[in-house]
């Protein structure tokens, strides 16, 4: 919302769409409560809410219904259907994933998850499924090392992640299971600073899911041209 703000390119609010308190986020983020947390000088953060206050970054808040074991409906405007649906991230609850769809192409954004099978229900057929991962063996390196190191806090994280959120392999077997084109992994635990881990971080998904995988990365740009098959892909940055 920053970015926007600040580069100008649009002057209307952000539309945010979510479950209750999506409402009370949206106005929190646009306080001077917040500024004063982001920015030193007074005056700055006087001059940016006040700037925020006629409303180029106040988002506009479509209320859906509550996310709670059942998915939360669909929206519809201009050909394109947004649906979210329930996912588990336990003890995170609500978390939701959203699947796209516009002319005749289909996107799933999996949110962060453990194995869902509601989101290999709503994963079905689609072009891609943008999947979170978390490799296992490379948490558990950085666990053993904070507990070497005397870092329980990372230690403790480290040790409950893994149970909130996908392996490649658990990723790669429900983009198998519902038949899923294209399977690419963001949100990647844990973060890869080189390319040569991505096959380390994949482990065996490219034995279970049977079409092309993509470890994704900052700058990456997928294209689906309405009314073909094809999925481009360009790196930005």
């Amino acid at each position: 919302m920053l970015q926007r703000w600040g580069g100008a390119s649009h002057r209307d609010p952000v539309p945010v769409i979510g479950p209750q308190a999506s409402n009370r986020w949206s106005k929190a983020s646009m306080t001077p409560t917040l500024w004063t947390r982001k920015v030193s000088r007074r005056a700055s953060w006087r001059s940016h809410a006040a700037a925020v206050g006629r409303g180029r970054s106040r988002a506009r808040v479509h209320a859906g219904r509550r996310l709670g074991c059942k998915s939360g409906g669909a929206r519809r405007k201009d050909g394109l259907t947004i649906t979210a649906f329930a996912v588990n991230h336990y003890p995170v609850f609500p978390a939701a994933g959203y699947r796209f769809d516009y002319r005749g192409r289909s996107v799933v954004i999996s949110g962060d998850t453990a194995p869902s099978q509601t989101l290999a229900k709503y994963s079905r057929g689609v072009d891609v499924l943008f999947h979170e991962g978390l490799q296992t063996a490379m948490v558990s390196v950085l666990h053993d090392d904070a507990i070497g190191n005397g870092r329980p806090a990372l230690a403790k994280i480290t040790a409950d992640i893994p149970s909130y959120h996908t392996t490649p392999e658990d990723a790669a077997r429900i983009a198998q299971q519902s038949g899923v084109r294209y399977l690419m992994f963001y949100h990647t635990i844990p973060p890869l600073p080189l390319a040569y881990l991505n096959a380390a971080f994949l482990g065996d998904a490219p034995k279970i899911f049977k079409g092309p995988i993509t470890v994704g990365k900052d700058g990456m740009m997928m294209s689906l041209p309405a009314g073909a098959t094809a999925v481009t892909m360009r790196e930005l940055l």
